[in-house]
C-alpha cells in the first residue's frame, strides 16, 4: 500500500509540474538602485504566471560524441562517435535519430543514452530492404509522420527514403545515383540533393530540393511534383512558378498549412498553394538579431517548432542557435561552442538536440530559464535558472534599462526595469543662471545660456507656460506675448547629486505689427463653371484686388484651401484669399513635418499628429495653426512639453473625451498620457506588463465612448479603465495566427491599428510577416468576427469607421481602401506613389500610414513619406491641408504676414443645352390646324460633372397650332446636381401656299403615232403630291410628274394640274399652260435584196446581192446599208454585197438606216434570202448538151458518169410538146435517144433531173443529131 500512494504522490506531483507549464511566465522586477561596494539584497523576480523550470537558459552541453574527430563508434552518449551529423528528430517514445551523413548511417539514441546504428552498414550506396542490410550515401534530412515511419533525405543518392517501425527500408521517390529534376512517380521522379524533409497534414513529405533551388512534394504513393520554385537561383517572393531560392535547406511544417524553409540568409514561408514569402533575414549576411526581415542572418540549416509556437533554427555559417518566436523577433540564444549546427529537434521539456556537423557531436541547448541583457554591472550576478540579482556591485552604472526574460515551454515573459549603481557618497554640482533678456515674438530662438560647476551633465530647461514659450533643441522659441519662467534643471548620475533647480522670468513682448498688402475682394457674386475635362483653376487674382506698398519685395499670394476645383468641388466654397511679402509663417503648409504616422481628433475638431522622426506629438487645431504639445527628444522621459522624450516608434494615437492624448511608444514599450496642459506620463506602464507577461510592445491604441483605453501589441488586445489601474485581456491569445473566437480564444497577427464605430464594435486591421492582411470586428463581448483576409501584400496599417459603417484603411503602400462589413473591399483612392492632390482616384501618395476620421466624414492621411497631412472631402477630393513637404519640426505661427479676405465661391458644372436653336418656320394648310412637333427628344444637353439629364419642352409635343399662329417653345434641361438651362425659339405656322406647275415635252419635234414624254415642274407641291394630266381636256393620267402620251395627233392640247396632298384636305395648282402639240406625217419605208443568181452556186463561186429601197428620200439623205450572214456583220456600207464564201443554208439580210424623219422603222430590214450551195459531188455533174445516136459507135449515148454518185435520182426527158419520151430511177444505163425502142426524131428535147438531195431538179436542153 505504500507504494501505490508513493505512485499517487509521484502522479499528482507530475500533474501538477506540467500544469505549472501550461501557461506563459508572466514576471515582474522592482527599478533598483544601489551604491557601489555595497552588497544588495537579492532580488528575484515575481511570477504571477507559469512556472519556469530552474534551467539555465542558453546553456550549451556536449551530449553524445566525446571528440570532434569524425568517427563511428556506437557506445554510450560521450564514448560514441560520429562523422558529420547532420539532422536530428525525436520519436513518440523520446528516443533521438540522427542523419550521420559522413557515415552513411542512421543512428538512435535510446533513453538509456546508448547509441547504435539503427539503419545502414556504413557504405556509401543505395539497397533497400531490412534496415541493417541498407544502404545510404549522405543522408541529410529527417522526419517522423503520426504512424512512426521514419522518412529520410538521402542527399547523395538524390532520392526521398523511408524506414517503417518494422525495420523495412524502401525508396519512395527518386532513382539513386540519378540527378534531376523530373516530376513523375516514385523512381521515374529525379531529385539534385535533397535535403530538408518535412511531412504535412495529410501524410505528404515537402523536400527542399537544395540542387534543383525548388520546393518538391511527395504523396504517400510516391508520387513528385514541384511545389514552388522556378528552379532560377535567388530571392524572389511571389507565387508558386515566380518564386525564387537560393539553395533552400531545411523546412519545417509551423501549423495551419504554412512551412517555413531556411534559404541561405533568409527564412521563407510557403502555404498550401506554394506562395513565398520571406519572413525573415534579407539579401545582407550576418548575425544580428531583430525583427523579421530587419534581422540579419548567415548560412540558416536546420528548423523545429516547439509547443508555443517558437521556431529555433540553427544558423550553420554563423555557428549559432537562433530562437523566431510569433511576434518576429529574431534573438541568438548560443554560440559556443558549435562549429556548424545543422539539424536540431526539441523535447517536451524545451530542451534543444542539435547536430553540430563541424564538430561531428550532439548538444543540447536550454530554451526555459532566464536571461538579461545587458550584462550586469561589474560585481553583480544574474542567476539564469532562477532569474536572481544578487552580489556586490564594483562599478558606477548610469540609469540603465534592462530587460529580462523568462522562458518555459508555453512561452516566454519579458520585462524591463531601470538599474543604477552611484558611488556611495555623490558631488554636488551647482547651477548658474542669469536673468533672460526681453524678447518680442517672431524673434530668433535662442538658448537659456545657464552654466553648471559640472559641464559633463547637460543643463535642461522647462517651460511654465508652453503657450507663451517652448524648448526646442535647448533653445527658446516664443510662441505668444506675456510673462513665462524658465527654470534649469540639471540631473544626478552615479557621481553627482541633482542639481538645486533656478528658475528665471522671461518677458515676451508682442510683434510690431507687420507691413501687408492691401487684399480687397472683388464684387461678387463668384460663380464659375468647370471646363469641359471638369477642372478650373482660380487665381488670387480673380478674387480679390492686391495692391503692394510702395518699395517692398515680391509679394507671395496664396488661395486657400485649394485654387483647383473639379467635380468633386461642386456647390460653395469659402475660398480665402491671402497676400503678403513671402511666405506666410501661419500657413500651415509653409510648417514641416518628418514622417508622421498616426492621426487623432479630439471632441473639438483639433487633431493631433505623431511626428516620429523628431519624436513629438504635433496638434493642428481649428484656426489651422500647427504646434508641438509634447516630445522633441528622442529617449523615454516623462514631463512637460519639449522636456518630454518619446523613442522614435509613435505609432499610433488616440484622445478621449477629456483632451487627453494617449500615445503608443512602441520602442519604449509604453503607453503615453498626454493631458491638455502638455504634461506626459507613462501610462499603465506596469500594469502592461503585468497583464501581458512582460514589456508590452504597444502597437495601436483607441478610446471608446466610456473612455476606456483599448491597446494593442502584435497579438494581444488589452482594455484599460480611464484612470489606468486596471487592465484586461480584451481579446488575443498572444498566438500569431488569424483565427475568429471570444476574447482569449480569438488569435491575431501583426495588429496594425484599432478603431470603434459609433455603435461601440471595435475594428482592427492586421497585416503580419506572411503578408496576411486582416480586418476583424469585435463586439463588447469580445467575439471577434472577420470581415476580411487578404492572402497578399496590401500592407493595411491603421483605420477608421464613418457615421455609416463603411471601414477605410490606410497602408504603407500609396493606397487608401474602403471596406464595408459586408465584406466588399475595394481601393478608395490613390494606387501610384508621388505626390498630387485631385480626385481621389488619380491622387497620389508615399506611404500613407495613418488615418483620421473628422465628425462629418471627412478623412484625413498622414502621408509619411511625403511629410504632408491631406484631407479625402466626402466628395472624394485629396487637398494637403498641412505640411510643405520639406522634412522638419517647424511649426507655423499665429503671426501672419498677409491680409487675407474670405469669399463665397459657386463651382458649377456649367449645364449647357447643344445646338443653336432658330426661330422654325412650320407650314400649315388653312383648313388642317397642326401639332407642335417634339424637339425635346432630338434635344442634347452636356454637363461635366452630371450623370442623369433630362430635357422637357414647353408647350409639350402635340399642342394644336394653326396657320398664321406663331408659338414660343421652350427647351428647359435639368441634372441630378439641381442645374439647369433653357433653349427659347419661335414656331411660326406659315399658310400653306397653293402648288403651280409647268409642262414641257422631254422632245419638242414628233411624228404621228410616236409617243411623246412630259416633265411637270412643280412649286409648293408638298411631299407627296398627284398630277393629273389632260388631253384636249379629257383625263388622261393621275399619276407622277412625268407623262407619256402614246398617239399624239398634231394640234392636240396637253395640260397638267398638281394636288398638294400633305394635309387634311388637298390643295390644288392651277392649270398649266397649253402645250400644243405639232407632228408630221409617218413613212414607210421598204428594202428587198435579190440574189445574182437563184441557182444553187457550187463552193467558192461569188454570189452577189442587190440592195433596192423604197420611200426613201434620197435627195436629201442617202441611206446606210449593214449586210449581215446569218446575224453577223458583213460587207460595207454599201447597196451591193458580193461573197465567195458563202456555205449552203447562210442567211443574208440587210438592214438600212433610212435617215427618214419621221420614218416609221428606222431601221428596215430586207426579206432574208437563203444560199444553196452544192456538194463537190454535184458540182462534179457534166451535162453535155448534145449527142449523136447514128451506131457509128461514137457518142451514140447521153453519158453522164457522175449520176452514179445519186442512184436515188430521178431522170426525166420530155419533147417540146412536153410529153415524156424517157424515165429512169437512177442513171445507170445511159440514154440511147430512142423512145419505147424507136429512135426518136432528131431535134431539142428537155431534161429535168431530180437528184433528191432537197434542191432544185437539174434542167435543161439536149440536142440529138443524126
Amino acid at each position: 500500500m505504500k507504494g501505490i500512494c508513493n505512485i499517487a504522490v509521484f502522479i499528482i506531483a507530475l500533474t501538477a509540474v506540467c500544469n505549472s507549464y501550461a501557461q506563459a511566465p508572466n514576471i515582474t522586477y522592482p527599478d533598483q538602485s544601489y551604491k557601489k561596494g555595497v552588497p544588495i539584497t537579492p532580488v528575484l523576480p515575481v511570477n504571477t504566471g507559469g512556472a519556469v523550470p530552474a534551467t539555465p537558459f542558453g546553456q550549451v552541453t556536449n551530449y553524445a560524441g566525446g571528440s570532434t574527430i569524425p568517427g563511428f563508434v556506437n557506445a554510450h552518449l560521450l564514448a560514441a562517435r560520429f562523422n558529420a551529423p547532420y539532422d536530428i528528430k525525436q520519436d513518440a517514445s523520446g528516443n533521438l535519430y540522427i542523419a550521420d551523413a559522413g557515415n552513411n548511417v542512421i543512428r538512435k539514441i535510446d533513453a538509456a543514452g546508448d547509441v547504435t546504428t539503427y539503419a545502414g552498414t556504413g557504405v556509401a550506396g543505395s539497397l533497400d530492404g531490412v534496415r541493417l542490410l541498407s544502404a545510404f550515401n549522405g543522408p541529410t534530412g529527417l522526419v517522423f509522420d503520426k504512424e512512426g515511419n521514419l522518412f529520410v533525405a538521402d542527399r547523395k543518392n538524390h532520392t526521398i527514403r523511408k524506414i517503417t517501425p518494422e525495420g523495412s527500408v524502401t525508396t519512395l521517390a527518386g532513382l539513386a545515383n540519378a540527378s534531376g529534376l523530373i516530376n513523375a512517380q516514385g523512381s521515374f521522379a529525379r531529385f539534385n540533393l535533397p535535403t530538408g524533409i518535412a511531412v504535412d497534414d495529410n501524410g505528404g513529405l515537402f523536400v527542399t530540393d537544395y540542387g534543383n533551388n525548388v520546393i518538391r512534394h511527395v504523396a504517400q504513393d510516391g508520387n513528385t511534383n514541384v511545389t514552388s520554385g522556378s528552379g532560377t537561383s535567388g530571392w524572389i517572393d511571389g507565387s508558386n512558378t515566380i518564386a525564387a531560392f537560393n539553395n533552400p535547406n531545411g523546412i519545417v511544417n509551423i501549423g495551419a498549412g504554412i512551412f517555413y524553409i531556411t534559404d541561405a540568409s533568409h527564412i521563407r514561408s510557403m502555404d498550401k498553394d506554394g506562395n513565398i514569402v520571406t519572413v525573415a533575414g534579407n539579401f545582407f549576411t550576418g548575425s544580428v538579431d531583430g525583427y523579421g526581415k530587419g534581422a540579419l542572418l548567415n548560412g540558416c540549416t536546420g528548423m523545429v517548432k516547439d509547443a508555443a509556437g517558437v521556431v529555433f533554427f540553427t544558423d550553420r555559417t554563423g555557428s549559432s542557435i537562433r530562437r523566431f518566436d510569433p511576434s518576429g523577433e529574431i534573438k541568438t540564444i548560443a554560440t559556443a561552442p558549435f562549429v556548424a549546427p545543422a539539424g536540431l529537434t526539441i523535447d517536451k521539456d524545451g530542451v534543444l538536440y542539435v547536430a553540430d556537423e563541424g564538430a561531428h557531436v550532439i548538444r543540447t541547448v536550454y530554451t526555459t530559464g532566464y536571461s538579461i541583457s545587458p550584462a550586469l554591472p561589474a560585481g553583480l550576478i544574474f542567476d539564469r535558472t532562477t532569474g536572481q540579482i544578487s552580489g556586490t556591485p564594483t562599478e558606477t552604472r548610469q540609469l540603465s534599462n534592462y530587460t529580462v526574460i523568462a522562458y518555459n515551454t508555453s512561452g516566454k515573459s519579458v520585462f524591463g526595469f531601470q538599474l543604477e549603481v552611484r558611488e556611495a557618497v555623490l558631488k554636488p554640482q551647482q547651477i548658474t543662471f542669469g536673468p533672460l533678456p526681453t524678447v518680442t515674438v517672431g524673434d530668433q530662438d535662442f538658448p537659456p545660456g545657464a552654466t553648471s560647476s559640472n559641464p559633463n551633465i547637460p543643463i535642461e530647461y522647462e517651460s511654465s507656460n508652453l503657450n507663451l514659450a517652448f524648448i526646442s533643441n535647448g533653445k527658446i522659441h516664443m510662441v505668444a506675448p506675456g510673462k513665462v519662467t524658465i527654470t534649469a534643471k540639471q540631473r544626478g548620475d552615479v557621481d553627482y547629486a541633482e542639481a538645486i533647480p533656478v528658475p528665471q522670468e522671461l518677458t515676451i513682448l508682442p510683434p510690431p505689427e507687420l507691413d501687408k498688402p492691401d487684399v480687397v475682394a472683388k464684387a461678387g457674386p463668384f460663380v464659375f463653371a468647370l471646363d469641359k475635362f471638369g477642372t478650373l483653376t482660380l487665381t488670387p487674382d480673380q478674387l480679390a484686388t492686391i495692391t503692394p506698398g510702395p518699395q517692398k519685395p515680391d509679394i507671395t499670394k496664396t488661395i486657400r484651401p485649394t485654387g483647383t476645383f473639379t467635380c468633386e468641388d461642386l456647390g460653395e466654397q469659402d475660398i480665402t484669399v491671402g497676400a503678403g511679402y513671402g511666405p506666410d509663417p501661419a500657413d500651415p503648409l509653409n510648417a514641416q513635418f518628418d514622417q508622421p504616422a498616426a492621426l487623432a481628433f479630439d471632441r473639438f475638431g483639433n487633431f493631433y499628429v505623431t511626428d516620429q522622426a523628431f519624436y513629438k506629438v504635433r496638434k493642428y487645431d481649428l484656426d489651422t495653426r500647427v504646434t508641438t504639445i509634447a516630445g522633441g527628444i528622442s529617449g523615454f522621459r516623462d514631463g512637460n512639453g519639449g522636456n518630454v522624450a518619446f523613442g522614435r516608434g509613435l505609432s499610433s494615437i488616440a484622445t478621449d473625451s477629456h483632451g487627453n492624448i494617449f500615445v503608443c511608444d512602441y520602442f519604449n514599450n509604453a503607453v503615453r498620457k498626454i493631458d491638455p496642459d502638455g504634461n506626459a506620463t507613462t501610462f499603465a506602464f506596469n500594469e502592461l506588463k503585468a497583464a501581458n507577461g512582460g514589456n508590452f510592445a504597444a502597437n495601436a491604441i483607441a478610446v471608446d465612448k466610456n473612455d476606456n483605453i483599448f491597446v494593442a501589441n502584435a497579438t494581444k488586445i488589452f482594455r484599460i479603465t480611464p484612470d489606468g489601474s486596471t487592465v484586461t485581456l480584451f481579446a488575443g491569445s498572444g498566438n500569431a495566427a488569424n483565427l475568429d473566437g471570444i476574447g482569449a480564444t480569438a488569435s491575431f497577427s501583426g495588429i496594425r491599428g484599432l478603431a470603434f464605430d459609433g455603435s461601440g464594435f471595435l475594428y482592427v486591421s492586421t497585416s503580419d510577416l506572411n503578408n496576411v492582411n486582416t480586418v476583424r470586428k469585435i463586439a463588447a463581448s469580445g467575439a471577434t468576427a472577420t470581415i476580411i483576409s487578404l492572402p497578399y501584400a496590401a500592407n493595411f496599417t491603421r483605420l477608421v469607421v464613418n457615421s455609416k459603417g463603411i471601414i477605410f484603411i490606410a497602408s504603407s503602400l500609396p493606397v487608401i481602401y474602403r471596406l464595408t462589413d459586408a465584406g466588399d473591399f475595394t481601393k478608395y483612392a490613390g494606387g501610384i506613389e508621388g505626390f498630387a492632390d485631385g480626385p481621389k482616384a488619380t491622387a497620389q501618395f508615399r506611404n500613407p500610414q495613418g488615418i483620421g476620421i473628422d465628425s462629418k466624414d471627412n478623412l484625413y492621411i498622414v502621408d509619411s513619406d511625403n511629410h504632408r497631412i491631406r484631407m479625402i472631402s466626402t466628395t472624394g477630393k485629396v487637398t494637403t491641408i498641412a505640411g510643405s513637404g520639406e522634412p522638419g519640426d517647424k511649426d507655423n505661427t499665429n503671426r501672419s504676414n498677409a491680409t487675407k479676405v474670405t469669399v463665397k465661391v459657386k463651382i458649377v458644372s456649367a449645364l449647357n443645352i447643344t445646338g443653336a436653336y432658330a426661330d422654325v418656320n412650320m407650314l400649315v394648310a388653312p383648313q388642317c390646324p397642326a401639332l407642335l412637333p417634339d424637339y425635346a427628344t432630338d434635344a442634347h444637353a452636356e454637363s461635366t460633372c452630371a450623370h442623369n439629364i433630362t430635357i422637357t419642352q414647353s408647350p409639350q409635343a402635340g399642342t394644336t397650332i394653326v396657320a398664321g399662329q406663331t408659338i414660343k417653345v421652350t427647351l428647359t434641361a435639368t441634372d441630378d446636381l439641381g442645374q439647369s438651362s433653357t433653349a427659347t425659339f419661335n414656331v411660326n405656322a406659315i399658310p400653306v401656299a397653293s402648288p403651280t406647275v409647268t409642262i414641257a415635252p422631254v422632245s419638242s419635234a414628233v411624228c404621228d403615232g410616236s409617243p411623246i414624254t412630259f416633265k411637270a415642274t412643280a412649286a409648293d407641291e408638298g411631299n407627296s403630291p398627284t398630277f393629273q394630266w389632260r388631253v384636249n381636256n379629257a383625263l388622261q393620267a393621275a399619276t407622277g410628274s412625268t407623262f407619256t402620251y402614246n398617239a399624239p395627233a398634231d394640234g392636240d392640247k396637253v395640260t397638267c394640274t398638281v394636288l398638294n396632298t400633305d394635309y387634311c384636305a388637298g390643295i390644288p395648282s392651277e392649270q398649266s399652260a397649253l402645250y400644243v402639240v405639232s407632228t408630221e406625217a409617218s413613212i414607210a419605208t421598204a428594202l428587198i435584196i435579190t440574189p445574182s443568181t437563184t441557182d444553187a452556186i457550187c463552193a467558192g463561186v461569188a454570189l452577189s446581192f442587190t440592195a433596192v429601197p423604197s420611200n426613201v428620200q434620197t435627195a436629201t439623205q442617202t441611206p446606210d446599208y449593214q449586210w449581215k450572214v446569218n446575224g453577223d456583220l458583213k460587207g460595207s456600207n454599201s447597196a451591193t454585197f458580193t461573197s465567195s464564201t458563202l456555205r449552203n443554208g447562210d442567211i443574208v439580210t440587210c438592214e438600212m438606216d433610212s435617215h427618214v424623219k419621221c420614218s416609221a422603222l428606222p431601221i428596215t430590214i430586207s426579206n432574208p434570202i437563203t444560199v444553196q450551195v452544192k456538194t463537190d459531188a454535184e458540182c462534179a455533174i457534166t451535162i453535155a448538151n448534145t449527142f449523136t445516136p447514128n451506131g457509128d459507135g461514137r457518142n451514140d449515148l447521153w453519158d453522164i458518169p457522175e449520176l452514179v454518185n445519186f442512184p436515188d435520182c430521178v431522170f426525166s426527158v420530155y419533147n417540146r410538146y412536153g410529153k415524156v419520151v424517157y424515165r429512169s430511177v437512177g442513171y445507170t444505163k445511159p440514154w440511147d435517144g430512142t423512145y419505147s425502142g424507136n429512135q426518136l426524131a432528131p431535134g431539142t428535147y428537155y431534161y429535168l433531173i431530180d437528184l433528191k438531195t432537197g434542191r432544185p431538179p437539174l434542167s435543161g436542153p439536149v440536142t440529138i443529131l443524126r
